[in-house]
């Protein structure tokens, strides 16, 4: 059965029905972990709030294969994922970023990585240091 950003919410219930039935369900994506991004953690959220148990089995997950080569600090870091669409939405995001120490992990689209350097730049300053990735964890992985 297909699970993806477009079908989730209507598929929610008939996993879940399933998982009540006694069927073992394996949630596998070919981008990257699910849940993290990706779609599942809505439905990870709904099987928790079910007491049915949610079992991870590692496998490629992007964030974690780019900060592991970026050279930058991994003790702690943020994931902040995508941002906002709305400019200004995104630009408040962006100030609360800008407050923290920590490595952060920002997930960008292809045509979008100019608008992020460009407002990233200007609100966290020349001090940053900043590690671009594309298609981690695929076939055409740049670091």
């Amino acid at each position: 059965m297909s699970y993806h950003k477009f079908n989730e919410s209507q598929r929610e219930q008939v996993v879940l029905r399933r998982l009540k039935q006694g069927e073992i369900v394996a949630l596998i994506s070919d981008a990257g972990m699910p849940g993290i991004s990706d779609p599942g953690m809505e439905l990870a959220k709904l099987c928790v709030s079910e007491n049915i148990l949610v079992v991870p089995i590692p496998g490629p997950c992007a964030l974690v294969s780019a900060l592991s080569a970026s050279g930058l600090t991994t003790d702690e870091f943020t994931f902040v994922g995508f941002l906002p669409k709305h400019s200004e939405l995104r630009r408040k995001r962006l100030m609360v970023s800008a407050d923290q120490t920590t490595t952060q992990i920002f997930y960008v689209a292809p045509h979008k990585l100019s608008q992020f350097l460009d407002e990233s730049s200007s609100i966290f300053g020349d001090a940053r240091q900043c590690v671009i990735a594309r298609e981690m964890t695929k076939l055409h992985e740049e670091g």
